[in-house]
This record gives C-alpha cells, sequence and structure tokens, in this order.
C-alpha cells in the first residue's frame, strides 16, 4: 500500500484510503479473534500477555499507516516529497524484516532472528536522523504554512510507522529471552541436569519429580516434599 505513494496519482487518493481502511478494519478484527481464542484456549505456546502485547503492536503499525494515507488525503496534496518516499523505503524495509521475526516457529533455536531485530533497530535509526533532516529542508524550501503543516505530520506519522516496527521487534526478542530461559528450566532440562538434586525448589515445586538420591535435598524446603528412604522427590499427589 505505501508503495504506491512512488506513483501517486491525487485522484486515486480516495480509493487508496478505502483500501488501506479495509486493511486495518481487517486487522482489528484478527485482533478480536486472537484475544476471544486466547480467552478459550487452555495452553498457549507462550504466555497470553506476551501474544496480546504483539498482536496489540502489530495492530499499531497498521494504524499508524492508515494515518500517513488520511493525513495525504485530507490535505489535499498534490506530490509526495522526496523525503517521505525516502522514509516510507526505511518503514516498507522494517516491515518486511518484521514477517521472518513474527513467523519464526522455532524461535528458541533461531540463528536469524536476532540478525533481522538487528536491522530492524538499525532501520528506525536511519528514520530518526531522516525525520530530523526531512523537518529541516521542509521549514528550509518551504514558504506555505498549510504544506508545512501537512508535512510535519506525515512525517510525524511516518517516523512512528518506523518506531512502531522497532517496538514489535523488542517484543519478539524479549519474547525469545524469556522462553529461551523457561526452555532451560523445562522437564527434558531437568532429566538432563548432572546434579538435578540442587535445583532450586521453584523448579520441583511447579510439581516435576525427579528421580535422585536421598539426602540431596532438605526435608522440607520451599514446599517441597520428599521421602526420606525413597527416590522419588516432587509435590506430594492428591488421592
Amino acid at each position: 500500500m505505501l508503495k504506491n505513494l512512488e506513483d501517486y496519482h491525487p485522484e486515486e487518493a480516495s480509493g487508496k484510503l478505502d483500501e488501506i481502511h479495509r486493511i486495518e478494519h481487517q486487522a482489528d478484527e484478527k485482533q478480536h479473534d486472537l484475544a476471544d481464542h486466547l480467552a478459550k484456549a487452555f495452553i498457549t505456546p507462550i504466555d497470553r500477555e506476551d501474544i496480546l502485547l504483539l498482536s496489540q503492536n502489530i495492530d499499531d503499525i497498521t494504524d499508524k499507516v492508515e494515518e500517513v494515507l488520511i493525513r495525504i488525503y485530507i490535505n489535499h496534496l498534490q506530490t509526495i516529497r522526496s523525503e517521505a518516499l525516502e522514509m516510507l523505503d526505511i518503514v516498507i524495509a522494517a516491515a518486511m524484516d518484521l514477517q521472518p521475526a513474527e513467523g519464526t516457529a522455532d524461535f528458541r533455536h533461531s540463528k536469524t532472528l536476532k540478525d533481522h531485530v538487528i536491522r530492524i533497530n538499525t532501520l528506525e535509526e536511519e528514520a530518526d536522523q531522516l525525520y530530523i533532516d526531512s523537518m529541516y529542508r521542509l521549514h528550509e524550501e518551504c514558504t506555505d504554512p498549510l504544506q508545512i503543516i501537512a508535512w510535519r505530520e506525515i512525517y510525524d506519522y511516518l517516523e512512528k510507522c518506523a518506531d512502531a516496527c522497532e517496538h514489535v521487534a523488542n517484543i519478539v526478542s524479549s519474547v525469545v529471552m524469556k522462553n529461551h530461559k523457561k526452555s532451560k528450566n523445562s522437564p527434558k532440562a531437568l532429566e538432563m541436569h548432572p546434579h538435578p538434586g540442587k535445583l532450586s525448589g521453584s523448579f520441583l515445586s511447579s510439581g516435576i519429580c525427579l528421580d535422585i538420591p536421598p539426602g540431596d535435598l532438605p526435608v522440607r524446603a520451599g514446599g517441597i516434599r520428599h521421602r526420606k528412604n525413597g527416590l522419588k522427590y516432587g509435590r506430594k499427589e492428591k488421592s
């Protein structure tokens, strides 16, 4: 949709605005469907709040893109400034990098996800610098106050588009770090631990039982129960 601004025709602006509004509405519906699904799901691949936060920030990108086109339309702009097209290229590149970053199924072991996040962060920094340069040039060259007001708003929202992409990338990075730590505490990780009896009580209090020699853990610590003369350690099962 943003790519169309490189070949901008003012008479088509209304139709393009309707098209982006339909896309934004579809994004809202997807977010509502996701929230309903999360409310009913018993188990989720990552924490519910992380899924919601990620979906909200992805939806925020579509909102910001729509705001750009709204301001182009309501200000009756006849041409698109070259600086705006440069900012558009950055936003599009960041959005393209988000696709593999969001779609990595085995994100805990992805070798490329970090590179995508770094590239998006770099692109956002480029957008910040271009925003400053564009504002400076706008006030230096343009004498029409209405044009200045219009382009200031457009530059603001283009920069917010880049920010929104970075926010999504940062959330993805945070989710990966959080779940990478959790994977180390999974039952499989506990089974492979060289000294499982030395693990903290928080792992065992989750209900996991470990076959470890007696004596490696205190009789009762942090809610952990065990039989002194047995080999099973863990939470007492309900009868």
